[in-house]
């Protein structure tokens, strides 16, 4: 029950009557009722804030003009911000729970743009996009090296260069593949291999299936055969062009979308034979540069597109029907494939991975899953799913029959941290992206930043390239303040 004025009038109240305007009343008097949270509510509001009076989603981060505390953020309970709008607003942790975790994580972020601008380095937001290019060229820093969940990279245009740091909660996907580039710089395929031999398993080379040549030869060398991927390739850009030309693949299909991008693409990279009209000569062809289109192709939205379409439902159907015909192309495949499977799911491999780990290599042992499954994914998906669930079950019983060795260590603790570090080495291994996709870098733009506030929108950038998939370019905006008062 809880009693109330309205106007004049004293209302008493039951849940019952009234679930939602009861839930509403019992936040408020939780509000009013802790003087600090009242004395910072009172401040707000002279100041011009609202307080918003429901719970949900915060504004987009690019949104926020500025964001406001008293003290250590969200401490007295209350957080204020204002967009580029010009709206402002109090949220307050009693009446807005969850918007008010969200603005107090977007708040953290805007401390850190703001911290690490004045080292040149710019936030990038959640729709800012690199280039595979770009990040395949940037220099990146370590994970973590400036505080849990960011990475930085400098991202280079020829001679010039910009910084940029990356919130893995504001652009999860940029995050991972930032870090994915970086963990495979220190974690090559060179040092797997070193490690494999140790072990006494073959090498990647010896299971790079995507690399070894097919019966078919290359339409432009006869003399050359070509491999998975590059068969993979052909028949579905063949498959695509067909389809478009006897009107099978409509104009607004997603394949004839992934063709006329990758069309595209090839242009920037080599460039066109163009018909030319000559009224002495007559008609004939003369060849352009892949510069000489890039005041017509936006090579950065191109590079964007094959990213997003890459993922699309019809393309992968038609690239992983083209991927396993290719594979029926190769001459010596169910030897290729036993002995990729015989090492995948043998005690050994198992050993292997809990080797490393015990000796603080988690970042190769996660390389080697990787590489191992992107394999199995070629030669057998099903395999591939297989082979990540036996790892953390093998890994598992290993760490168990350490624990067995001492009975005293066995505890309802040491059962859950048994699978604990196995577990999260294989899905952090199986995150990273193991297609023929590779990424690549770009450019970022300047923050502003004081003791605790957040202000301007950084710059757009973005990428992942498959093969022969590039671009650059980027813009830059304002970015948000982070202000705290004490």
């Amino acid at each position: 029950m809880i009693r109330y004025h309205n106007g004049d009038d004293k209302v008493v109240l039951h849940k019952d009557d009234n679930p939602g305007l009861f839930d509403y009343l019992s936040k408020m008097e939780k509000l009013i009722s802790n003087p600090d949270s009242r004395g910072a509510m009172d401040r707000a509001q002279a100041d011009g804030h609202g307080l918003l009076e429901r719970d949900g989603e915060a504004p987009p981060y690019p949104d926020y003009k500025a964001i406001r505390w008293e003290g250590n953020v969200g401490e007295n309970g209350l957080i204020t911000y204002e967009t580029w709008d010009g709206d402002k607003v109090a949220v307050a942790e009693a009446v807005s729970p969850e918007l008010f975790a969200q603005l107090k994580k977007n708040a953290e972020i805007m401390l850190k743009a703001n911290e690490q601008e004045k080292e040149g380095y710019a936030m990038l937001h959640p729709d800012d996009y690199l280039t595979s290019e770009e990040i395949a060229g940037a220099t990146i820093g370590p994970e973590g090296e400036v505080g849990d969940g960011y990475v930085r990279a400098e991202i280079f245009d020829g001679d010039k260069s910009r910084k940029v740091i990356v919130s893995r909660e504001l652009n999860p996907t940029l995050y991972d593949r930032l870090v994915a580039e970086d963990q495979g710089r220190r974690n090559n395929l060179d040092m797997v291999d070193d490690a494999r031999g140790d072990s006494q398993l073959p090498s990647t080379g010896e299971l790079d299936i995507g690399s070894m040549e097919t019966r078919e030869k290359d339409p432009k060398d006869s003399k050359r055969s070509l491999t998975v991927s590059e068969l993979t390739w052909q028949k579905v850009i063949d498959g695509w062009k067909k389809g478009i030309e006897d009107g099978s693949i409509k104009e607004d299909d997603d394949r004839a979308k992934m063709y006329r991008a990758l069309r595209a693409q090839g242009t920037l990279e080599g460039g066109l034979d163009m018909v030319t009209l000559d009224i002495s000569k007559g008609q004939s062809t003369s060849g352009t540069k892949g510069e000489d289109f890039e005041t017509i192709i936006d090579g950065r939205k191109v590079d964007e597109q094959l990213t997003t379409l890459f993922s699309s439902e019809a393309v992968q159907k038609d690239f992983l029907d083209a991927q396993k015909s290719a594979l029926d192309a190769l001459p010596n495949k169910d030897e290729v494939t036993k002995k990729l499977e015989d090492m995948a799911f043998s005690e050994g491999y198992v050993k292997h991975i809990r080797d490393l780990q015990a000796d603080g290599k988690d970042d190769l042992a996660a390389a080697d899953i990787r590489e191992t499954y992107a394999q199995l994914a070629i030669a057998n998906p099903e395999k591939a799913a297989e082979f990540a669930q036996k790892l953390q079950l093998d890994a598992t019983i290993v760490d168990l029959d350490k624990l067995m060795a001492n009975p005293e260590l066995i505890n309802d603790d040491n059962l859950a941290l048994a699978t604990q570090d196995v577990v999260k080495t294989v899905l952090t291994a199986l995150k990273k992206p193991v297609s023929t996709c590779r990424d690549v870098p770009p450019r970022a733009s300047t923050n502003s930043s004081t003791n605790s506030s957040a202000t301007s929108r950084p710059p757009r950038i973005s990428a992942r390239r498959c093969r022969n998939w590039a671009t650059a370019s980027s813009r830059t905006a304002k970015s948000p303040r982070a202000t705290s008062t004490t």
